[in-house]
C-alpha cells in the first residue's frame, strides 16, 4: 500500500510541472469514464459480460443499440479521440521530461 501512494504521490509531483502529462491523464480519465457509461447502457438491455470483454467490446453494437433505445450517440463519438489525445498528450509529456 506504501508503495502505490508513493508511486500516485510521484505521478502528482510530476503533473506540477509537466502539464502535458496532467491533460492526457485527463483525456484518458474521461475516455474511460465515456466507456464505462457505454457498457453500463448495455448492461442495461442484458448484455451481462460487457465488463468481462475488455477490448473485445465492439463499439457498433454500441451505435446500433444507441438507434434502437434512442440513446445519445456523443460518448461513442468523444471516446476515441479523447483515447488518443490523451496517448498523444502523455507522449509530449514524456518527451519533455528533463533527463
Amino acid at each position: 500500500m506504501r508503495s502505490l501512494l508513493a508511486d500516485a504521490r510521484a505521478f502528482l509531483e510530476v503533473c506540477k510541472h509537466n502539464a502535458w502529462i496532467s491533460l492526457g491523464s485527463l483525456c484518458i480519465v474521461f475516455a474511460m469514464l465515456l466507456d464505462f457509461q457505454m457498457r453500463l447502457r448495455m448492461l442495461s438491455i442484458g448484455d451481462k459480460w460487457i465488463f468481462l470483454k475488455g477490448g473485445l467490446f465492439n463499439y457498433n453494437e454500441y451505435l446500433a443499440a444507441a438507434k434502437k433505445h434512442e440513446w445519445p450517440k456523443w460518448p461513442f463519438y468523444y471516446f476515441w479521440p479523447l483515447f488518443i489525445a490523451g496517448i498523444a498528450l502523455l507522449l509530449i509529456g514524456v518527451i519533455r521530461l528533463p533527463r
